[in-house]
């Protein structure tokens, strides 16, 4: 009889219940310290959920969970009791699935093996050594490393996922999710950024890492600026300001953590937005990259406005090793040991924001001085790239 029955469709919130265990309930502002404290899952739908799934009836429920502490337990809860989880995509207003009114049923295996069949005839057709996956959260999150799997089984293939979300928790779950087989743009770092650019000075510079994907997982960050996205007229609108641009750019390209990303409205610049391109500007930090960004990394981030690094070289590339310092507020100077490596040198400013030199003594210890609302990249003044 059971057999023949259609599947009942419960759709709802599930949510988790703190249940704390106290001696007496407290008066009036008076603070309580609980004795024991438990979670349990809770809420209509998954309550009724959990009778129908133990009466035996076929059925078919549809959660979505959010992140954090709480998602996360939801998620283990549903492990345990081999509950399936139909919702993969972000919470975003509710349920962000539909993006522009398009959506594509990924729980079908028909669907998927289609899908996987015309990636495979795109990669092999088109001989592309990457791919760019767009708008990720708005896709089911298992059938993503499903399909980079089944892609990677034809050639090595580099990919980027655009999660677009500020939230650093929100991506690290979706990197969880996703078997740690889809790198993200960090976007974390670009609302830092943003927000650095917009502060009038006033932004605590030495936390400009602070909750973004580079820092945490920086095998698995694609750092960037700017995009398409976020320039003006676009819906993601949140462009960093000009004068902000080349320290921006020194912290992604010149440091050894992430993978960055130039975008090309900046080095050639946006004509429709009457955005002027970076152009030499920009060229001049992707050489110092190349020539001089090697070796160890070592931190000078002990002020609000004025931060500095250090990387120290290698004997694989020559007269490579330099001292990257930036303000967004005044102008100032540190003294920074590069190393005996770069010891008993003359240093100059490779981008030309400071015209004097600096001289590092015998122990490796010089003065690096950087304009208010600059940046200054020190390397060896004689070295084979000049």
């Amino acid at each position: 009889m059971q057999s023949s029955m259609q599947k009942i469709l419960l759709i709802g919130s599930t949510c988790v219940d703190v249940i704390i265990e106290i001696d007496h309930l407290p008066k009036t502002a008076e603070d309580i310290q609980p004795k024991r404290q438990t979670l349990a899952l809770g809420g209509c739908a998954y309550n009724a959920a959990n009778i129908v799934r133990q009466s035996g009836v076929p059925y078919l429920f549809v959660t979505p969970i959010g992140t954090g502490v709480y998602g996360d337990y939801i998620r283990k809860s549903f492990q345990t009791r081999k509950l399936p989880i139909h919702v993969n995509v972000d919470a975003e207003n509710g349920n962000y699935d539909y993006l522009m009114g398009a959506d594509i049923d990924y729980n079908n295996p028909e669907v998927v093996e289609e899908i996987k069949k015309w990636g495979k005839w795109y990669v092999e057709t088109t001989n592309i050594d990457g791919l760019r996956l767009d708008a990720v959260k708005h896709i089911k999150s298992g059938f993503m490393a499903e399909f980079i799997h089944e892609m990677r089984k034809i050639k090595k293939l580099d990919c980027v996922g655009e999660y677009w979300n500020r939230n650093l928790q929100s991506l690290e779950n979706y990197i969880t999710k996703t078997n740690s087989s889809i790198p993200l743009f960090d976007v974390p770092l670009h609302y830092n950024l943003f927000e650095a650019s917009n502060s009038n000075g006033n932004y605590d510079m030495a936390r400009i890492f602070d909750n973004t994907l580079v820092k945490e997982m920086p095998q698995l960050a694609v750092t960037f600026v700017d995009n398409h996205d976020t320039e003006p007229g676009q819906a993601l609108f949140s462009w960093i300001q000009e004068w902000f641009k080349p320290l921006a750019y020194s912290l992604i390209l010149l440091r050894k953590d992430g993978l960055p990303c130039v975008f090309y409205g900046d080095f050639y610049g946006i004509p429709s937005q009457n955005i002027k391109p970076m152009g030499e500007k920009l060229e001049k930090i992707i050489k110092a990259r190349k020539y001089f960004a090697y070796g160890e990394q070592i931190d000078y981030f002990d002020h609000h406005d004025i931060i500095a690094w250090i990387r120290t070289g290698d004997d694989e590339h020559t007269d490579s090793g330099m001292v990257t310092i930036l303000s967004d507020g005044p102008g100032g100077s540190k003294m920074i040991n590069v190393g005996k490596k770069l010891a008993h040198t003359v240093f100059y400013d490779w981008l030309g924001n400071v015209q004097e030199t600096v001289y590092v003594d015998q122990d490796g210890n010089g003065i690096f001085y950087c304009n208010g609302g600059s940046v200054s990249v020190w390397v060896k003044k004689e070295n084979i790239y000049n």
